[in-house]
């Protein structure tokens, strides 16, 4: 119960932290840029492991540069979890690409000043 309190908590934040910074920016690219890292970071944290958002791989990529090993057990293992962070860092790039894409394009609607206005009371009341 706690953690499905956190989680939504954390969303509402997330949330609400996108929606001001869509309506204090005017040009759509900014905007769909905006929506498109919300959207990807929410799906990719619902949907893969813990670590799976962009911003977590990209600090876990940069910790695993900086890591000194003391033997070469240790640094085949930094070397293996480099590629896979990496290959996860790829995947999530791709998925903002495709999704800035279709906004773009229109193939994904991004929702309407007044419905994130709406989304807005909504968590803010909450």
């Amino acid at each position: 119960m706690l953690r499905r309190l956190t989680s939504r908590r954390e969303y509402d934040l997330d949330l609400i932290g996108a929606v001001k910074m869509i309506l204090n920016t005017s040009s759509f690219r900014e905007r769909a840029e905006i929506f498109c890292h919300f959207t990807v970071e929410r799906t990719e944290r619902l949907t893969g492991p813990k670590e799976t958002s962009g911003r977590q791989i990209e600090d876990r990529y940069r910790e695993l540069l900086a890591r000194e090993t003391k033997t070469a057990q240790e640094e085949l293992r930094r070397r293996q979890e480099l590629v896979l962070t990496e290959m996860f860092f790829q995947n999530h790039l791709r998925n903002l690409s495709q999704c800035e894409e279709a906004v773009g394009n229109g193939m994904q609607r991004m929702p309407t000043d007044v419905e994130f206005r709406k989304r807005l009371k909504l968590r803010v009341k909450t």
